[in-house]
């Protein structure tokens, strides 16, 4: 058994007078009853951003019993509306309007809201939002505050405010007569009268949301049940309700310990991989260092025993290639054996889902042409740098030892914002990026970037472990390096 209080009894019999039309446009349906001004009730769907704000009266939203009665009022509208979906007595289609509009605007007075610079002009008398919690009027006064509901919950809105709504026969059948639904008005208090409905076969048992275990109905004195017998039923459903709200305080502050938990973790994680990163280079420091002694007790040796040799003949050997991506379209296919190239660099991908549309022919026809060939990744400071090492490995699988190493490119279109840019964070993430490369592919990647970027952003000495691909236009000098394997160098 399924018990509808009066203010069901009401969304009940507007659905029923609905079904005399073979279809209807929900919102426009919930306007000419819930969401309306004389009600102090509006809500505006953000489709793009995954959010949406139910508005109220800003002397209602002030009244914090006001409000949350008006809250749970909106929760059992989509407990409602969601049961009659699950059983099927009403059936919700996504039009395309619905599907393509990336703001939704639901109130009677809400008429072709007009974007307007900082702004959104929501009706003729000049109401506005420019932001997801107030609407004000033409006089700058906040008329309405709003609520916001994200996650799962604007999913579940969103499902059952929008489209197209068709009516079940069964629906009229099963609820009687319409008239004798429509008589029965929207209470202003708690109190209702209580009327039972049998449940269709296989129903599926709905859920009933925390906000309508506040509204439980109150049960109207009625012969036979005496008021010792009303003050024990009050108290149960008083007992159940804090009950309720205690499993609800405990479960969300379980959620922030896991949360807070996982946070550590990965701050911990973090920072012991910075602290390996940097003992790995000073141990490669140390390496060099002990190489460099053995050296100068080798030309001692060789002093010592008058030892002459031959002078070295330093010889300088250039070799050619070029840097190609989709904006070269099929150049690798106009390349020939009479060219001076050896080597030839392709893009492969960018952040974690692009990659570029050249990449696979060009990386197959480089190797038909027996050309060194290597692939590049376009680095993005806001995206999670193992996700991005993982997404450029899948798409690298068939690099081997006759390729150049893995390349990462980061230069100043791979930060997401140009000013606040967070220096530590850059470095440490592109660390985990480096790392993780060499850890999979066994090969240490090389980075590719400038010398104005590199001096700016790239200032810890562990980077000089990295073989640097210098993008230089002109002939430079030694001076031209970036100052961490300038030093390397000396």
């Amino acid at each position: 058994m399924r018990n509808f209080n009066d203010r069901e009894k009401v969304i009940l019999s507007r659905l029923i007078s609905a079904s005399s039309d073979e279809s209807m446009d929900m919102s426009r349906l919930l306007e000419s009853f819930f969401f309306t001004e004389q009600n102090g009730r509006a809500l505006i769907i953000k489709s793009d951003s995954r959010y949406v704000v139910f508005f109220l009266r800003k002397k209602i939203f002030e009244d914090p019993n006001k409000k949350e009665e008006e809250i749970a009022h909106l929760f059992e509208l989509i407990s409602l509306i969601n049961y009659l979906k699950t059983n099927e007595y009403i059936s919700i289609d996504k039009d395309e309007k619905s599907k393509e509009s990336k703001m939704i605007f639901i109130q009677d007075l809400f008429v072709d809201p007009v974007p307007s610079p900082g702004a959104i002009i929501l009706n003729a008398r000049g109401d506005y939002t420019s932001g997801p919690d107030t609407i004000r009027d033409q006089g700058n006064h906040v008329v309405y505050c709003g609520v916001t509901f994200q996650g799962n919950t604007f999913e579940l809105i969103l499902s059952i405010v929008t489209g197209i709504l068709h009516i079940s026969p069964s629906l009229r059948e099963l609820f009687g007569d319409i008239s004798q639904l429509s008589n029965a008005p929207e209470q202003k208090n708690n109190i209702s009268q209580s009327s039972s409905v049998p449940e269709p076969p296989n129903s599926i048992l709905e859920s009933s949301s925390v906000l309508e275990s506040k509204n439980i109905p109150h049960i109207p004195e009625q012969s036979g049940i005496s008021q010792d017998g009303l003050k024990e039923i009050r108290n149960n459903k008083k007992q159940l309700s804090n009950k309720i709200n205690l499993l609800l305080s405990v479960s969300i502050i379980f959620l922030l310990l896991v949360l807070l938990r996982f946070v550590h973790l990965n701050g911990r994680k973090y920072e012991r991989d910075l602290k390996s990163l940097i003992v790995d280079y000073n141990d490669l420091k140390t390496t060099f260092w002990d190489m460099s002694l053995k050296i100068q007790k080798l030309d001692t040796t060789f002093l010592s025993q008058n030892i002459s040799l031959n002078p070295v003949q330093h010889t300088k050997s250039n070799h050619y290639g070029i840097d190609i991506s989709k904006w070269n379209w099929n150049l690798v296919e106009s390349v020939n054996i009479t060219d001076t190239l050896s080597f030839m660099i392709c893009k492969a991908t960018e952040g974690v889902s692009m990659v570029d549309i050249n990449f696979i022919p060009n990386w197959k026809m480089i190797k038909e042409k027996r050309l060194m060939r290597g692939a590049y990744h376009s680095y993005q400071t806001n995206v999670n740098p193992i996700e991005q090492a993982e997404f450029f490995l899948s798409k690298i699988s068939e690099v081997d030892s006759a390729d150049v190493a893995p390349i990462v490119n980061i230069e100043a279109q791979s930060l997401h914002t140009k000013t606040d840019v967070d220096k530590v964070n850059v470095q440490i993430d592109l660390f985990l990026f480096l790392k993780h490369i060499k850890l999979r592919s066994e090969r240490l990647p090389i980075i590719y970037s400038n010398r104005t970027f590199a001096n700016e952003y790239l200032t810890h000495q562990g980077f000089a472990e990295y073989p640097l691909w210098l993008s230089e236009y002109t002939s430079q000098s030694i001076s031209g390096i970036p100052k961490i394997w300038k030093e390397l160098r000396r």
